[in-house]
């Protein structure tokens, strides 16, 4: 019985992990050279890593001269969770696809060519084309 209670009481731990792992947040920087607007560069990412389904995304307006925002070209990648502050934007290449996890009903999003998929969302975001 004592085993028994150990184990629950670490996988309970180990789904707590997971639930603040959910809760890392990644912002975009932009500009590394040659890869500028280049979503899959992790240079251009805070925490050095290219974002994935563990991540609150958040790309902020940016305020120099040149506005490296990110492009995505690439059709598989999946995030926790999209902030786009004012006067940013995230622009989703043709061939690309992004799958955002959790999403809350103040989304807005041009979409042109690319792929926006919502995983799981409270009530209908927003969508202009």
């Amino acid at each position: 019985m004592k085993k028994t209670l150990a184990t629950i009481a670490l996988l309970l731990s180990a789904a707590g992990a997971t639930l603040l792992n959910a809760q890392k947040i990644n912002t975009w920087k932009g500009g590394f050279p040659g890869q500028e607007t280049n979503w899959s560069c992790p240079r251009n990412w805070s925490l050095g890593t290219v974002p994935d389904w563990a991540c609150q995304v958040v790309i902020p307006q940016q305020t120099s001269d040149r506005k490296n925002y990110p492009v995505l070209t690439s059709k598989n990648e999946e995030i926790y969770s999209l902030v786009i502050q004012p006067g940013a934007r995230l622009e989703i290449a043709p061939s690309g696809g992004l799958t955002v996890l959790e999403i809350d009903s103040q989304l807005t999003a041009a979409a042109s060519d690319g792929n926006l998929f919502v995983s799981r969302t409270p009530s209908k975001p927003e969508i202009r084309e």
